[in-house]
């Protein structure tokens, strides 16, 4: 193709792949990822020649693939125990869906290049390295890329082929390429990712129903953090040791779950993901027990269960404070038994003593039905 070639009279670049290494690597992007149909051709090289390969949607990858060339030909400073692992080189991967405008200078458009190219030019400018689970922020104030969009941040993940192998491309004797691909996440994300380490946020991601690796401007948050955890409640009776079933910890839990369920609210993530829930929600076992032990839901209640039409309200309503659904909780073990609601029996806990039975049921989902309604007029009302 042709495509790393210097123009006549272009001032070289510091950097720059030998000719044998550009038609290795021209005839690997072919045969790894693509025809190349088009490419972003750089016209000022201060330090290394980078373009942009476009590679087309197809019937079995229907999204764009923009990859660079040319970075890989500038040796990365790896720390001296990370050297083993070959780490020194790498070309860098973004995906587009097949309707973004590729033609366009608009920074709403043009944000996803710029940020290939500005992440495989990091290395150079910081005289630091890039490898898996590495973050790029888009400048020093971590503002978005783009009006149209929250994302403020690349986290790099390993490119690999339909066997799930990790791409490597060795171009030259001692010098093997590293492909990574660059996934756009939200300023929340990249501090989970910050805390608890990359992997945790892929997790997230799967857990959410998230496949982050086709930029999607529009796509939901991960679930980073559960609404509620049975688990907490459970806990309470453990360790006050309170004459009440470990499984009262769920009590609330499972009616909230019912009531979205009746609703229609509940998506097929969690109901795919857990076979069990959708049984125990026609009345087929008990839906406690269903929810604790779920290898899936982990005895949790996470916004990804919730469709679009309800996740909002959800969130909004589930909250631990002054009101929303926890205090509907309350209310309704106070209605239940009135002046013991404060014995010393139940410890401050009496919420986790109601019966789990229809007459539970019914007065929680009364509160949050009257939530429910008052949070569509005020939405109608804006």
């Amino acid at each position: 193709m042709g495509l790393f070639g210097k123009n006549k009279g272009q001032v070289g670049p510091e950097f720059y792949y030998s000719e044998k290494e550009m038609s290795k690597y021209d005839a690997f992007l072919e045969e790894t990822f693509g025809k190349c149909a088009n490419v972003f051709h750089e016209i000022a090289s201060p330090d290394i020649h980078l373009d942009v390969c476009i590679i087309e949607p197809t019937e079995q990858k229907p999204y764009y693939q923009l990859i660079t060339m040319g970075a890989g030909a500038y040796k990365m400073h790896v720390p001296e125990e990370f050297k083993k692992n070959e780490l020194s080189y790498a070309e860098y991967i973004i995906c587009l869906p097949a309707d973004w405008n590729l033609s366009s200078g608009d920074i709403n458009d043009f944000w996803p290049v710029k940020a290939l190219k500005d992440t495989a030019r990091i290395p150079i400018w910081c005289d630091t390295w890039l490898a898996y689970g590495h973050t790029v922020q888009s400048d020093e104030d971590g503002s978005p890329y783009a009006p149209n969009t929250g994302f403020n941040c690349v986290l790099l993940d390993r490119a690999k082929n339909e066997n799930g192998e990790a791409i490597t491309f060795p171009i030259a004797s001692g010098k093997r390429i590293n492909f990574y691909k660059l996934i756009p996440i939200y300023p929340e994300e990249m501090q989970y990712k910050l805390r608890y380490k990359s992997e945790k946020l892929f997790e997230r991601f799967a857990e959410s129903g998230i496949d982050p690796t086709v930029v999607d401007i529009n796509r939901p948050q991960a679930d980073l953090f559960p609404i509620d955890d049975g688990e907490n409640h459970e806990s309470k009776i453990l360790d006050k040791n309170l004459d009440c079933p470990a499984w009262s910890g769920y009590n609330h839990l499972a009616v909230f779950l019912r009531w979205a369920y009746q609703k229609g609210f509940l998506t097929e993530l969690v109901l795919k993901n857990e076979p069990l829930l959708e049984p125990a929600l026609n009345g087929q076992g008990d839906l406690r027990k269903i929810l604790a032990k779920s290898k899936f839901m982990k005895g949790t209640i996470r916004p990804s269960y919730f469709t679009k039409e309800s996740r909002a309200f959800v969130c909004s309503f589930y909250q631990f404070g002054d009101t929303g659904y926890p205090c509907c909780v309350d209310d309704v073990a106070e209605e239940y038994f009135g002046d013991r609601y404060y014995c010393e029996e139940f410890q401050n806990e009496a919420y986790l003593f109601v019966p789990y039975d229809e007459n539970y049921y019914r007065a929680l989902s009364r509160h949050i039905d009257e939530a429910w309604e008052e949070w569509k007029a005020s939405e109608q009302g804006k």
